[in-house]
């Protein structure tokens, strides 16, 4: 019997991705019913970061940076198109800088940590241009930053423990 590491790598990388698609679909339904708001969790950041340690291809890191929001919005309706386009450039953004600053810095929390709250930033001065334009309501820009900080650490150093792991069999 085949293992999944042992099966052409473009059909492991597929089969990863609709897994990581799937489990996003489902995690509002879960959150739901265990009673917490899913938004916190992140759970399209938690899918990107899990396609980039179980693929490591960043090309495909920036096809799940697109598909994530562009499935979602499709499937649910959610995120509106305006703020799924701004999800985009900021999971690309991302996946760019983790790539550029682990690189530079030696060191995967850094690269990921920094990624995110840069990424963040970028999306809520982006989101705060389109609310500007009209072409969205004024809504919320950064609600709950402290938050927002925590799980971004939280979510970098889970990333940074699960490489080394990947890294060391």
């Amino acid at each position: 019997m085949k293992t999944l590491s042992s099966v052409n790598p473009i059909v492991r990388t597929v089969i990863i991705d609709a897994v990581l698609l799937v489990l996003l679909f489902l995690t509002p339904a879960i959150t739901h019913y265990l009673g917490v708001s899913y938004h916190y969790f992140e759970p399209m950041r938690v899918a990107l970061f899990l396609g980039l340690l179980m693929v490591n291809d960043r090309r495909n890191g920036y096809l799940l940076a697109a598909l994530l929001p562009v499935s979602s919005m499709i499937v649910s309706g959610m995120p509106v198109p305006p703020i799924c386009a701004l999800m985009v450039i900021e999971l690309m953004l991302n996946v760019y800088l983790f790539h550029l600053l682990t690189k530079v810095t030696k060191s995967a929390f850094v690269g990921m940590f920094m990624g995110i709250l840069v990424s963040k930033v970028v999306f809520r001065l982006l989101k705060c241009l389109v609310i500007t334009n009209g072409a969205l309501q004024a809504s919320v820009v950064l609600a709950n930053w402290q938050l927002q900080l925590i799980m971004s650490f939280a979510l970098a150093v889970g990333f940074a423990l699960l490489l080394r792991l990947k890294v060391k069999k």
